[in-house]
């Protein structure tokens, strides 16, 4: 041993360094575009599997040019490739898996905030009745009719010319049965049914032809739930109907939308002539107009405004029943897309947008008629408020339309015993500014002020190319962070959920 201690210290070694780059404790970048680096290796991550980004958006900027904070967002997108490699130019670190998605993500988000959930699936509302007997079976019965007990029928979004499709599923001595929209089209040996909806929302069942003669024979599954209060928050659900063997939770990080009430009045005399410009299947779309008709046909939809452009393309903004939230990539809207390729106009490109909303600002002074009862002015402003929202209400409202402050002074002096009014502040303001109440309170002293009013009219403008109106795109791409291809129309009407936008002050002279 000591022979060969003595040979290392008589050695020389010749030896190069090498520059070394550590591999990042943090990579500083955003997360965007369609390519994201995790921070360790992970199983299990397959192509074509869904995962959902969510993070908070730093692409939203101040006057500054700083990114707001506080602002949260979630993707819904698909694995498209997987691969695990080391951190570039760091030969010696561990390996990393990067994700590639089959688009890019439409925003960018702060890394330290950015949680990509897998496991994803697809839900929608309703509670499922998996077996109900409906009846016995009878050969000598004519059209026999049958009622489901439980209401009301859950109806889920699909490309059809009504944009929805049910979810019963019939059989009879366990032959399913076919639902048809009308029994004149039917054969009298069909295995088809057709079913109603009435007002209370009990659906009825009409067989096309005599059923087979059996004891309980007649049976049915379906789901039932419907309307607006599907449209949860996001990661407002957090618990289980039942827990499947493996699963620890659940949650929403997207929030759903897409979900309506049954028609109202105003909506259904708006659309009964449209029941006249129906589609059959092999019927296509032909002129602009139809295109936002068919929209309108479409369930979930409430106002629709098409508007032909350069280039073959056909821009259609909407805007959900009783303005419940659109998800651009939602079910809902993604439906109508499909079933515009189906039955539109092959030469032309469709863009679909969702409405942008200017939240009408109305502060007045009324004066009373003076022999007016004193007991009854309180009636009288209550019956003032209700003239106002109804008239300005989104059932009556027009995408593209503007309103004229002649039209809100008219509305108010059609009111009995209102003797005269001030229109103090008229005007609209964007949603961002609505929904914050720092931006609100900003927004209405502006107004008070003169800064945006008194105007003569609130302007809406119709669907169009962003790069033709400069000041919305910059406007645009300051609340939103990206420009569209194409601006939405604008829909103007009072939101009663923010009563500080209707302002009305009793005045003695």
């Amino acid at each position: 041993m000591e022979y060969a201690f003595e040979f290392f210290r008589n050695s020389l070694y010749f030896v190069q360094s090498e520059l070394v780059e550590l591999a990042p404790d943090d990579i500083p970048e955003d997360v965007f575009e369609n390519e994201i680096y995790l921070d360790k290796y992970y199983d299990g991550l397959e192509v074509g599997r869904w995962v959902i980004v969510a993070g908070e958006r730093t692409d939203i900027r101040d006057a500054n040019g700083s990114s707001l904070p506080g602002v949260h967002h979630a993707e819904l997108r698909t694995i498209s490739g997987v691969k695990n490699i080391p951190y570039p130019n760091s030969s010696g670190d561990t390996f990393h898996t990067v994700l590639s998605l089959d688009k890019p993500l439409a925003h960018s988000y702060k890394r330290s905030t950015v949680i990509i959930y897998g496991n994803v699936v697809e839900a929608s509302h309703g509670e499922t009745v998996p077996t109900e007997v409906l009846g016995s079976g009878n050969a000598a019965v004519t059209l026999p009719r049958f009622q489901l007990r439980r209401s009301p029928l859950t109806y889920v979004s699909a490309p059809t010319t009504s944009g929805v499709q049910s979810t019963e599923t019939i059989r009879v001595n366990s032959l399913r049965y076919q639902r048809v929209d009308s029994l004149l089209d039917a054969n009298d040996n069909d295995r088809v049914y057709e079913l109603i909806d009435d007002a209370t929302g009990i659906a009825t069942l009409t067989f096309g032809s005599p059923l087979p003669t059996g004891q309980e024979n007649i049976r049915a599954s379906y789901r039932v739930g419907i309307g607006s209060e599907g449209n949860v928050k996001a990661e407002q659900i957090s618990l289980l109907a039942d827990r499947p063997l493996g699963v620890q939770g659940v949650i929403n990080p997207i929030k759903a939308s897409g979900g309506a009430d049954h028609d109202g009045v105003e909506r259904i005399r708006r659309n009964i002539p449209l029941v006249t410009r129906a589609l059959g299947p092999s019927s296509r779309l032909v002129s602009v107009s139809d295109y936002a008709s068919f929209a309108l046909r479409f369930a979930g939809i409430g106002h629709a405004d098409a508007r032909k452009l350069a280039g073959g393309w056909v821009h259609v903004t909407v805007a959900g029943v009783d303005d419940i939230p659109l998800d651009e990539q939602g079910d809902l809207l993604t439906n109508l897309r499909n079933a515009y390729r189906e039955f539109g106009d092959p030469a032309l490109q469709v863009a679909i947008s969702v409405r942008e909303l200017k939240a009408l600002i109305i502060q007045a002074r009324v004066v009373v008629d003076p022999d007016t009862d004193h007991d009854t002015v309180k009636d009288i402003m209550d019956r003032l408020r209700v003239s106002l929202k109804e008239r300005f209400s989104f059932e009556r409202s027009a995408l593209g339309k503007p309103v004229f402050l002649s039209e809100v002074t008219t509305v108010m002096q059609s009111v009995s015993g209102v003797d005269w009014v001030d229109v103090d502040v008229f005007g609209g303001i964007s949603e961002n500014e609505l929904l914050d109440e720092d931006e609100l309170e900003i927004a209405l002293n502006k107004m008070a002020m003169g800064d945006l009013g008194p105007q003569s009219q609130v302007s809406c403008a119709t669907g169009a190319a962003g790069q033709d109106d400069p000041i919305r795109k910059k406007l645009w791409e300051k609340t939103h962070g990206i420009v569209p291809r194409f601006l939405p129309a604008q829909l103007a009407y009072i939101v009663p959920q923010v009563p500080r936008t209707l302002a009305l002050n009793l005045s003695k002279q």
